[in-house]
């Protein structure tokens, strides 16, 4: 079957086509047969080697979906304990389950503000972020409004972003 290609981006090549070589399916710990081992170190931007827990303490688990429960939350808290992460990200709802859950663990509480659509103003995403704040998130994601950026409205924009720099 031919790969699906969107309008005005190149047809996708395959590995064949690149150069590359196939991976080699390898004999696991479980006995299963698996795909090339994963590597043990990445860099970073900055140039510095990471290795699996300097990177896992760099990853934000994400849990915004709007039907989100209590349990989803713990889960989201057990599997960023689990596995070192670094932050995990709820909706202002759930940050106090997430930051009782969490305790002292170091693994800090990230709670969304004009979430999803942005289109909400400065002072609601200001008052959203202090809640937030209070009920013990240690940052704040914004979605900024993406209308205002297109209509050219950026000093909307930048404002908005100041103010809920200060919550």
């Amino acid at each position: 079957s031919k790969p699906s290609q969107r309008p005005g981006c190149p047809p996708a090549q395959g590995r064949r086509a690149l150069g590359l070589p196939e991976p080699q399916a390898r004999e696991s710990r479980n006995g299963l047969k698996g795909g090339p081992k994963m590597a043990t170190t990445v860099k970073s931007g900055g140039g510095a080697v990471l290795d699996r827990e300097g990177l896992a303490k760099r990853i934000d688990h994400t849990l915004l979906k709007a039907f989100a429960t209590r349990s989803d939350v713990d889960r989201l808290c057990d599997e960023a304990l689990q596995f070192g992460l670094g932050a995990v990200c709820v909706s202002p709802y759930h940050v106090p389950r997430a930051r009782e859950r969490l305790g002292d663990s170091g693994v800090k509480v990230c709670a969304v503000v004009g979430f999803p659509l942005g289109s909400t103003t400065g002072r609601a995403k200001l008052a959203e972020a202090k809640e937030a704040m209070d009920q013990g998130a240690d940052e704040i994601d914004m979605v900024i409004d993406r209308g205002a950026f297109l209509s050219g409205a950026y000093r909307d924009v930048f404002d908005s972003i100041v103010a809920v720099t200060w919550a």
